[in-house]
């Protein structure tokens, strides 16, 4: 019984390991299709996911799946592959931006500095003003530090909350009523 438990393991730790790498792969086996779209076929409003900001969440990779399904429901979608001012927001009725980074490598310290020019931001916030429609994602560390830029004067903020026990639980115990950390939206 001794001998078989480090191979339990190790295989539970393997399967564990190959879990956590699907995660990162889209699902292209999902069924985008929509039985009643919204839109005819590309006559919806421009879609455009941004991909010139370090993004791994690309509408051919990660976000295929997406970029399938607003597709099917009718929505002209295209990847933004440039900076982002006036005349490339100009193209898009939609903008997603999904875990902009400062730098490509994500284990990189570059990764968490700001993804955004002040040009940029200040185009997108005005863009937004006049009617655009901005999904902006900003995931774990250290998507959260690189996108903050981008909701600091309009009406979102970003945080980069982390969850951590100062001192070892004792279940005896009573647990506290502290908060969970979390990230808000709120006026500024």
């Amino acid at each position: 019984m001794r001998s078989v438990l480090p191979v339990v393991l190790v295989a539970s730790m393997l399967a564990g390991a190959g879990v956590a790498l699907a995660q990162q792969v889209p699902d292209t086996t999902f069924d985008t299709r929509i039985a009643s779209p919204a839109w005819p076929e590309g006559n919806g409003p421009r879609l455009v996911i941004d991909e010139a900001h370090c993004e791994s969440h690309t509408m051919s990779g990660r976000y295929r799946p997406f970029a399938d399904l607003a597709r099917h429901d009718g929505l002209r979608v295209a990847a933004g592959t440039r900076r982002l001012d006036a005349e490339a927001l100009r193209e898009a009725d939609l903008l997603v931006i999904a875990n902009a980074l400062g730098a490509e490598d994500m284990s990189d310290s570059a990764a968490e500095r700001p993804a955004f020019t002040p040009d940029e931001i200040a185009a997108v916030e005005a863009w937004v003003g006049a009617g655009g429609s901005l999904l902006l994602i900003a995931d774990h560390s250290p998507m959260g530090a690189a996108a903050p830029g981008s909701g600091r004067r309009s009406a979102s903020t970003c945080a980069t909350p982390t969850a951590s026990t100062p001192r070892p639980v004792d279940a005896r115990r009573p647990r506290s009523r502290s908060r969970p950390a979390t990230a808000s939206t709120r006026r500024t």
